[in-house]
Order: structure tokens, then C-alpha cells, then sequence
């Protein structure tokens, strides 16, 4: 017989919890709750506190306001706000709360791991954090730049084909790795999954390793090691940009995985520890938009949406009347400022590459200055294009070449950003 909870959403498990517990159904709540690996002493202790709970206490309605649900492969974290009527047999109380749920995966199975109000969770983590900025701010060393393996295989991109249209995967400074550790993750995996640890970074199909010291990475050759971070070559190389390491794994670009069982439970605290980071030191805006995401209109002989030599996808705009759509998603209102990652080979005339910007009802205007900015393997300069506000949800964004010049709009990518 099949669970009642079977490939339930983790918001679905999260209502049958409160259900059950309202309906005072013992079985159907334990049924909830995330106990691998329990006792048989745990297990009862569980049952016991909550039986006593309802010989106390009655709830007699109850209402959740989801505000988020975020899973990161095998856990979900919701951010809500609960309204409970409590009585004891004699008075009645209705009271309100935020809260944090925590649930893991069980096979196909959501179940609750850890209910607790949101301010008691972050103001936990973030003396945590802070007691870990201390120790690190203490204990500072020489970093050592991580390099690659000795087995790592050779670039095998191909060699431009007319137009330049070819796949490449995006470049990035292999020297430069050190640039992924942001203070806050740096922090919160020293603190919660420990010193003396060896972390595979996976870029691509190549694989780097260092090792946690006293906060710091430090290049090694081994091939054991007890975490993973899976990412691809362009996420690093808006790292590398500047993009925020905190934002690229919220957007599921980088993936970090224990490879043990042990170090995958320190894993999953360091998950919950970086992103409720967000909420309590109320992270800026960051919204980084590829190029090759759009979709492409009214184009015809010389514009297209694709990979070419300078990378696997950009924007190139060359007919007069063509434009790209973009849709874009914002977690809340907010100005922003946009900026654009633009190619030019300083060959051709001022305004010849020139492109309108259309973000919801508001205008910019690329006004394009000749310049060559091609050097030393780079194709690409970031370029302040204005304000703009974002709505909460939906955005959309137009680019537009309104005539036909001798040269093409061409975009790499582009960043909204708080500042």
C-alpha cells in the first residue's frame, strides 16, 4: 500500500504535518517526520512529547501562509507563517508566527526534519558565522592559487568556421580559482563541516582539488578527498566576473555534494547555513541573464542567437528591425542598475552598433563608441547601461537594432544588480 504522502511536494508534506497533528492522529504524524537512522529510544521519546502536547493542548484551526519553498536535490527548505487557535479546554489563544521548515528526500518521500521559528534559526546561524569570521580573521595565511591536475585533458575546441560561429566553452582563469570562496560560504563550510577537509572542485570535466585549512584553500594532488562542488565553466566565469557565489548555487549553477555519508549531513547544515544567510543579512539584487537564453525575432541574414568563437552563446543583432526577448524573473520589487558584457573590434564607425533597450515601459539606449576590446583572449567588456526597476515576478526585456549599419549589436550577457 502506498504512502499518502508518496511524491508529495514538500509543501503538501508540510500541510499533512499540521493535519495530522490538528487531527491528533499519532500514526499519520510520525508518518511525516524525517527518522532515518533513529533508535528506537528516539523514536518513542518523539511520540511521547508530542502525546503529552495534545493531552494539554487542542488545536482547534490553524492556517499557513506560505511565503517560499527552495529544494536543492534532496532537501527542501519553506519559509512561512502560521496562524494557530490553541485552547486548553477552558480559554482559547490565536497567535502567529514565522517559521522555517526543513524536510529531506526519502526515496520519493518529502518528510519534515525540522520545524522552528525563522528568527531563532537565524539568529543561531548567524552567531555561528560570525564566531567563524573571528576565527578565520585570526588565523590568516598565505592562499595558495589551486592548479590543475596533472591528468587534466587539453582544450579540444574547435577552430572558428565562417562568422565565427563555433562551439567553446567558456574561458575562465585557472589561476584564479581561489576567487570561489566568498567569505560566507568560506565561513559557514569551515564552521560546519570542519577543518582538514579535501574538496573536489569539478569545472567541466576537469577536476581540481585543495584542501580547508584554518579557512584557507590550499592546492593539493589527491585523488581522495570528502566534499564536491560540481559547476560548469561559465558559472565560474561569471564568478570570475563577479557574479555572487551565494547567488550562482541559489540558482542551482553549482552543486555541493558530501562523499560520505557523515560529511553529506554536514553538507546539507552547510546548504541550510548559506541560504538562510539571505535572509538575515538581506542580500542585494544579483540577476545575471545569458545571452542565449533569449528568443530571437524578425531576424534574417545576419542576426542570430548562438555559440561562435567567443564563447557558446551570445547575441548578434546585424539586420536593421531585429530584437530578442528576455524573461526575467525578480524575488521582489526593486531598482537595479543593468549592465552589459559587449564585443567590439574598434573597426567600425561610432553608433554603427548601436541597440535600444526596452525593460517592462522603461528605455535605455546603447550608444556604442568604437573601441577595440579584444586582448589577450577576451572578448568581452562590461558596460554600464542604466537604472531600471525590476517588478516582483515576471520581466521582460527587449533588445532591438532599429537599422541596418555595417556592424552588429553583439552581447555576451547582462547583469541587474543593487548597488
Amino acid at each position: 500500500m502506498l504512502s499518502m504522502i508518496a511524491f508529495a511536494t514538500p509543501t503538501e508534506t508540510l500541510e499533512k504535518y499540521y493535519s495530522e497533528f490538528q487531527k491528533e492522529n499519532i500514526d499519520g504524524y510520525m508518518e511525516t517526520l524525517y527518522l532515518e537512522g533513529a533508535t528506537k529510544e528516539i523514536y518513542d521519546g518523539r511520540k511521547t512529547n508530542v502525546l503529552q502536547i495534545w493531552d494539554s493542548l487542542d488545536t482547534l484551526d490553524y492556517n499557513l501562509l506560505i511565503f517560499s519553498e527552495d529544494i536543492d536535490e534532496d532537501i527542501s527548505m519553506i519559509e512561512y507563517e502560521i496562524t494557530s487557535v490553541i485552547s486548553d479546554g477552558k480559554d482559547k489563544e490565536t497567535y502567529s508566527m514565522s517559521m522555517t521548515a526543513i524536510l529531506y528526500k526519502e526515496e520519493n518521500d518529502w518528510k519534515v526534519y525540522m520545524v522552528t521559528p525563522t528568527k531563532i534559526l537565524e539568529t543561531n546561524l548567524e552567531l555561528m558565522m560570525l564566531n567563524s569570521e573571528n576565527k578565520t580573521e585570526n588565523n590568516k595565511t598565505e592562499e595558495k592559487m589551486i592548479e590543475k591536475e596533472d591528468n587534466e585533458t587539453e582544450d579540444e575546441s574547435s577552430e572558428p568556421v565562417e562568422k565565427g560561429r563555433t562551439y567553446l566553452k567558456c574561458n575562465y582563469d585557472t589561476n584564479d580559482l581561489t576567487n570561489m570562496k566568498d567569505q560566507t560560504v568560506e565561513s559557514s563550510i569551515s564552521t560546519l563541516i570542519g577543518n582538514d577537509k579535501i574538496v573536489k572542485v569539478v569545472v567541466d570535466s576537469n577536476n581540481y582539488y585543495f584542501k580547508i585549512l584554518n579557512g584557507k584553500a590550499n592546492s593539493i594532488k589527491i585523488e581522495k578527498y570528502d566534499y564536491e562542488a560540481v559547476l560548469s565553466s561559465c558559472t565560474l566565469d561569471r564568478i570570475q566576473r563577479g557574479a555572487s557565489i551565494i547567488n550562482e548555487y541559489n540558482e542551482g549553477n553549482i552543486k555541493l555534494k558530501g562523499h560520505t555519508f557523515g560529511n553529506k549531513i554536514k553538507t546539507t547544515l552547510a546548504k541550510i547555513a548559506i541560504n538562510v544567510y539571505g535572509w538575515f543579512k538581506s542580500n542585494p539584487v544579483e540577476i545575471w541573464v545569458e545571452a542565449e537564453t533569449g528568443e530571437l525575432y524578425n531576424a534574417r541574414k545576419y542576426s542570430e542567437i548562438g555559440s561562435s568563437s567567443r564563447g557558446p552563446g551570445e547575441l548578434y543583432l546585424g539586420d536593421g528591425g531585429s530584437y530578442a526577448i528576455y524573461n526575467i524573473k525578480s524575488k521582489k520589487d526593486v531598482d537595479v542598475i543593468l549592465y552589459i558584457f559587449i564585443n567590439d573590434d574598434g573597426k567600425h564607425p561610432d553608433g554603427a552598433r548601436n541597440a535600444e533597450f526596452t525593460i517592462n515601459d522603461q528605455s535605455l539606449v546603447y550608444n556604442h563608441k568604437s573601441k577595440n576590446i579584444q586582448h589577450d583572449g577576451n572578448y568581452w567588456e562590461k558596460f554600464k547601461l542604466g537604472k531600471v526597476h525590476l517588478n516582483k515576478g515576471k520581466n521582460v526585456v527587449k533588445i532591438s537594432k532599429t537599422k541596418s549599419t555595417s556592424a552588429a549589436f553583439i552581447m555576451d550577457k547582462m547583469l541587474f544588480i543593487q548597488e
